[in-house]
């Protein structure tokens, strides 16, 4: 989410978002005895998982067919012939040049792989990155495994797949969410 509104501000960047609704009270998603460590893990979803899952959804044709009869699906058709392949060429283009692209398939998977056993071990503990209940961490793991689940990127759901405990805490993210 890049803008919201959060009673008369307009607020930019997922994490400044979330920050302005702890203050007015419509959550606690950065309680305060945890507020380090949910950043330092938030910051760490948004540097590993986000990238990687986006990188395998733009870059791989199979994944981003999918993806590109959602995303642009209200575009006209002409317009999306044309803008469509300019688009995920520059933005495969930045990713290749960013950390996500320049390091081999075998490390990207291997960071993956231990954000997964990060999450493992901790939601094994008290069924949440942090503390007892959700917190921003919670959400910035879960959105990009949710979509990377939800999309099939084939690449990443059996790495997903090998670690019960993270889908476990995927489901009981989903009902909280639901609620």
């Amino acid at each position: 989410l890049r803008v919201a509104e959060v009673g008369t501000l307009k607020v930019q960047d997922s994490t400044n978002i979330l920050k302005e609704f702890d203050k007015v009270g419509a959550s606690t998603l950065y309680p305060p005895q945890y507020l380090s460590e949910v950043v330092v893990l938030e910051d760490w979803a948004d540097e590993v998982f986000i990238p990687v899952m986006a990188y395998y959804r733009w870059s791989d044709d199979k994944n981003f067919q999918k993806f590109a009869s959602q995303a642009f699906a209200q575009m006209p058709g002409m317009m999306r012939r044309f803008v469509v392949p300019l688009i995920r060429k520059d933005f495969v283009s930045r990713l290749r040049n960013a950390n996500v692209g320049r390091i081999p398939e075998a490390e990207r998977f291997e960071r993956f792989n231990a954000g997964l056993k990060l999450i493992e071990d901790r939601v094994a503990k008290t069924g949440f990155l942090v503390g007892n209940s959700p917190t921003a961490a919670d959400l910035a793991f879960f959105a990009p495994l949710q979509i990377i689940m939800a999309a099939k990127v084939y690449q990443l759901v059996p790495h997903v797949e090998k670690y019960p405990k993270v889908l476990e805490w995927m489901k009981e993210l989903e009902k909280v969410a639901l609620q």
